[in-house]
């Protein structure tokens, strides 16, 4: 950007404030290509006062502005002067710049993004025992940063990034989350090692919320030249559910880290997409500025691919932007392949990086190393196509009939020619199928009929999905009716987004960063609206918006209906008044969303009860000498890695819970089980309250009755109940003892103990029987003490529960 150009906009504008909005059509009207008398809404005077001005200049079709970037930057942003005109690379197009006054509101915002992450589950993260993570999979994470760190190639050697092999994931981490693990490992590395690997998984995903919250304040800032529309998206984006728990304390899972190369590949693009080739630049027609959005945008996608196995979906939203911008291209007249230069830059350094992590260190299946590849020669064949239809002159649709041919070519010859692509789309359709029905909450669809098509929303985003929909269909027309590359981009990503949402709600962590931006709109839009705000300059009265406004065009409507020549409103309004009346419009639009985010974040943190238990478990398998993995936990999945880890320290699936556990408590065959059991080395079981079932249950009679006989059930021989406190009840699977003896042929035996429970010394009593069959019997019991059988006393050694020895009556 010229400051020059941008110093000389601000005299004239300075001299002759009345002629803003006309040089704002100007500006309009020069993004078109060169212009005429006859292209501008000016009458003669103001015309030949606009073109004699130092930064307008004369070519053979017209006039153009000398830099289009810097006068209109010094309409939309007076206060904001460019760096020098040497072209020193900035940040400004990709973050824009604030006051100190913004500065201290913007941290205030982010000062309530931490609030609301950090503030309840800290307690339940950080106990006497150290560092207790939230959900299940951080578990995971942990446990392989663990291994790489006593067990992997030495940190910080690149050599040893291809040598990643982790036993437990059968060497899946180089094709696993893989930029995920090894940023945690080499974070972990740097900072102390093993004993901050808790530290480190606890602590990353605050960080990226507050990343992501500059992002979606930069992101909305720059769409709208509006800081108050940026504030309130760093609000909303606090208190938006799905966003809040995946960034939690705690919760060191995959998708933060997804959502910050989500949002530095968003606002890479939304500068990029804004970008010209200009022959007129040193470096091959573009600004330093933009090729330090086309590289960092470049790098971003590589590292959205490389960081979690489904992340070439995440940029899928890039091929959406292409086929649209080219449409638009034709529609416009103008050269798609010059429109789109600088996003071909991008992925051509996205392809070339993506394929290195491949080939370099073995990093990544085929069909994610080629994945910008496959996007930048679709973009490359889409721009061809269009390029020949605009030569042909043939109408605008037959370019998106031509790309959908394309794309039915390239989906049935793509998985032939890259047969990983086939492997891949394979497993998708299995692990929809596997996991479509296995109740874990995030594989349902965002309006499924479990959550409720309104419930459901709400319980992820609170109100602000609703608030953001219809922003989303305006610009969308916005975007397309005015070519606006930035919205068009973001619409993008938000359809798609969207669309993934309502196959899977997991996808709205990712959507929720688009929710925020658009409601951040809508919240100051409404609050216009009830004139407690200035307009919002995108609602102002050029072509496409929602709002009219008095004033002509680019002027803006004071309450008192007087027009003002005064551009889009970037700074914020400190009235008392406006400022309470808009806490209590953001209580009503994002106050549920605030308890949501609360509810969803103690959702995820370990129970008290659980973890004391865990704890305790964790003791008695120390004092036996049991090592995992005959010291297996087998609980619900959803706390199966937790229970695990607390217990032994291993952590690295839940699959066999998950494939298990409800079958084992629905169930009624206890000897089965327990010979599974004892084949597959399950060492403890763990039950919790709350869960509704019929009596004949293994769940109800080891939960409420600790394994003795009930009315309708016999007795169970296999499980030692260990821990009862609350509602959280621990059992041991045992061989048991059998007691054996003889009676009165026919006779039925009784047997019953007293057992004492940790950790209240809570006493239960054990009863067990049956028929003496010619005069002998035979029990099993899981349980060592003293038994009272057939009016006879009997102790069991514990020895004998353990090994399953016999201890006969008498």
């Amino acid at each position: 950007m010229d400051e020059q150009v941008w110093t000389a906009t601000r005299r004239f504008l300075d001299d002759r404030p009345d002629l803003e909005s006309a040089l704002a059509a100007v500006v309009d009207s020069d993004a078109e290509g060169p212009w005429t008398f006859d292209d501008v809404p000016l009458d003669s005077g103001t015309f030949g006062e606009i073109v004699g001005t130092e930064f307008v200049t004369e070519t053979d079709d017209g006039y153009r502005l000398v830099d289009r970037e810097a006068t209109d930057a010094a309409l939309r942003r007076p206060d904001d002067p460019p760096g020098d005109a040497g072209g020193s690379l900035t940040l400004d197009a990709l973050v824009p710049s604030v006051d100190s006054s913004r500065a201290l509101l913007l941290a205030s915002g982010l000062l309530f993004v931490l609030l609301v992450r950090v503030g309840l589950p800290y307690s339940s993260v950080f106990r006497e025992t150290g560092v207790v993570l939230s959900g299940n999979d951080p578990y995971m994470y942990h446990h392989i940063v663990e291994y790489l760190l006593t067990e992997g190639p030495p940190a910080f050697d690149l050599g040893g990034l291809s040598q990643l092999d982790v036993d437990f994931l059968a060497s899946e981490v180089r094709t696993h989350d893989t930029l995920f693990v090894v940023t945690l490992w080499w974070l972990t590395a740097a900072l102390g090692g093993e004993s901050a690997v808790g530290l480190v998984v606890a602590w990353y995903p605050v960080v990226v919320a507050l990343l992501t919250a500059v992002i979606a304040y930069s992101a909305t800032v720059r769409l709208t030249d509006d800081v108050r529309c940026g504030l309130a998206a760093v609000a909303l984006l606090a208190v938006i559910p799905a966003h809040a728990y995946r960034t939690a304390l705690g919760f060191g899972d995959h998708h933060a880290f997804d959502f910050l190369w989500l949002g530095v590949t968003l606002l890479a693009l939304l500068a990029v997409v804004s970008a010209r080739v200009d022959p007129g630049e040193r470096l091959a027609g573009l600004s330093p500025t933009a090729w330090l959005a086309v590289v960092g945008g470049g790098l971003a996608v590589t590292a959205q691919t490389a960081a979690w196995r489904g992340g070439p979906l995440l940029t899928l939203p890039i091929a959406g932007y292409v086929i649209a911008r080219t449409y638009l291209s034709v529609r416009d007249d103008t050269a798609p392949a010059r429109d789109l230069a600088p996003l071909v830059g991008l992925l051509v350094v996205a392809s070339v990086t993506t394929y290195a992590l491949h080939a370099g260190f073995g990093w990544l299946e085929s069909y994610r190393a080629l994945a910008p590849t496959l996007l930048l020669l679709g973009t490359l064949g889409v721009i061809v196509l269009t390029t020949v239809v605009r030569r042909l002159e043939l109408p605008a649709w037959s370019t998106l009939a031509g790309e959908a041919i394309l794309a039915v070519l390239g989906f049935v010859a793509l998985p032939a020619l890259v047969p990983s692509i086939a492997g891949a789309l394979d497993d998708f359709v299995a692990y929809l199928g596997t996991y479509g029905g296995s109740g874990i909450a995030e594989t349902y669809s965002l309006f499924s009929g479990e959550l409720g098509t309104v419930v459901g929303p709400i319980f992820l985003f609170g109100f602000a999905l609703f608030l953001a929909l219809p922003y989303l269909a305006w610009a969308t027309k916005h975007a397309v009716d005015e070519t606006d590359e930035a919205w068009l981009v973001f619409v993008a990503y938000t359809w798609w987004l969207l669309l993934l949402a309502v196959v899977q709600n997991r996808f709205s962590g990712e959507l929720s960063l688009f929710v925020a931006v658009l409601a951040g709109v809508g919240f100051v839009h409404v609050a216009a609206w009830i004139e407690i705000a200035r307009p919002v300059a995108p609602f102002e009265t050029s072509a496409g918006t929602l709002a009219s406004t008095d004033g002509g065009p680019g002027g803006t409507r004071r309450r008192d209906g007087v027009s003002s020549s005064e551009p889009p409103a970037v700074g914020v309004d400190l009235d008392r008044r406006n400022v309470l009346l808009s806490g209590v419009l953001f209580t009503l639009v994002g106050g549920l969303g605030a308890i949501q985010s609360g509810i969803k974040i103690g959702q995820t943190t370990l129970a008290d009860g659980r973890y004391r238990m865990g704890v305790w478990l964790g003791e008695y398998a120390d004092q036996r000498g049991l090592s995992y993995p005959e010291s297996y936990v087998l609980s619900n999945w959803g706390r199966n890695r937790a229970d695990n880890y607390l217990v032994s320290g291993y952590s690295e699936s839940y699959g066999y819970a998950l494939n298990n556990y409800e079958a084992f408590v629905t169930a009624t065959d206890a000897d089965g089980w327990y010979e599974q059991f004892a084949a597959d080395d399950v060492g403890f079981v763990l039950t919790r309250e709350g869960i509704s079932l019929s009596e004949e249950t293994l769940y109800r009679r080891l939960h409420e009755q600790f394994g003795s006989r009930t009315a309708s059930a016999p007795a169970l021989s296999h499980y030692r109940a260990l821990y009862a406190d609350g509602g959280y009840r621990a059992f041991e699977v045992v061989s048991g003892a059998t007691i054996t003896g003889s009676v009165e042929a026919g006779s039925e035996v009784v047997a019953e103990t007293t057992v004492t429970l940790a950790p209240t010394d809570r006493e239960v009593t054990y009863e067990t029987a049956t028929t003496a069959d010619g005069g002998t019997f035979s029990l099993t019991v899981p349980y060592p003490g003293e038994y009272t059988v057939a009016g006879e006393t009997v102790t069991v050694p514990e020895s004998a529960v353990f090994d399953g020895e016999t201890v006969e009556l008498g």
